[in-house]
């Protein structure tokens, strides 16, 4: 019985399936391609990784930077003026029993508002301050602190706000002393002459006593 027209068919089709086989040239090129495509975006992944790094890194280190330099500022604004301001005498310290001792090392933050109008107030809610809110580390002695700034926080405890003014006082010759009370000068002398005989108002955080 002779094959069906069907059978036939589908006979040349096997046949020349087997005469013409894939190519494995081809298949292994497939393969090298795919690996090569692979390795191309892993490299790819690895250098956008490390670029991030990098920038991150970078952007890190200048607000670091920043921080320091800021904290810096905050702490130099309240150094003593020159000469006697620089004695850390122990004429007028009051006893103090918890808190902020003498000696401490610690870490504040405070906004300091300045009457430049000279008209003897200012209003903390509505004007700007001149300085902060400003965080930094300092040693309490009257070498790295205005005098009413430094018998102020004495006694504070970590957590406590304080608000004070520092009258406005003259001192003229530079010694320290109040010119006409002849009393220790508690603000700024007129080696800053921008803050000296000026009313100041602070306001005080304790973040942390060492």
């Amino acid at each position: 019985m002779g094959k069906s027209k069907y059978q036939i068919k589908a006979t040349k089709k096997i046949e020349h399936k087997q005469s013409h086989p894939k190519s494995r040239t081809h298949h292994y090129y497939d393969e090298e391609f795919l690996s090569s495509n692979k390795h191309k975006k892993n490299a790819a992944f690895a250098i956008f990784t490390i670029v991030t790094i990098l920038i991150a890194t970078g952007v890190v280190i200048g607000i670091q930077v920043n921080k320091n330099i800021e904290e810096k500022a905050a702490a130099d604004l309240l150094l003593p003026g020159p000469g006697d301001y620089f004695s850390n005498d122990n004429n007028n310290e009051p006893t103090i029993t918890s808190g902020i001792q003498p000696g401490d090392n610690v870490r504040l933050e405070y906004t300091l508002w300045v009457d430049f109008d000279g008209d003897g107030q200012v209003d903390t809610n509505n004007e700007s301050p001149y300085q902060g809110p400003s965080q930094f580390d300092t040693e309490v002695s009257k070498t790295k602190l205005i005098r009413g700034f430094y018998y102020q926080i004495l006694g504070m405890e970590e957590g406590q706000t304080k608000k004070f003014e520092i009258p406005g006082q003259l001192d003229e010759n530079q010694d320290g002393i109040e010119d006409e009370t002849n009393n220790e000068l508690l603000g700024y002398g007129p080696s800053n002459p921008q803050l000296y005989n000026k009313l100041l108002v602070f306001k005080v955080t304790v973040i942390k006593i060492n």
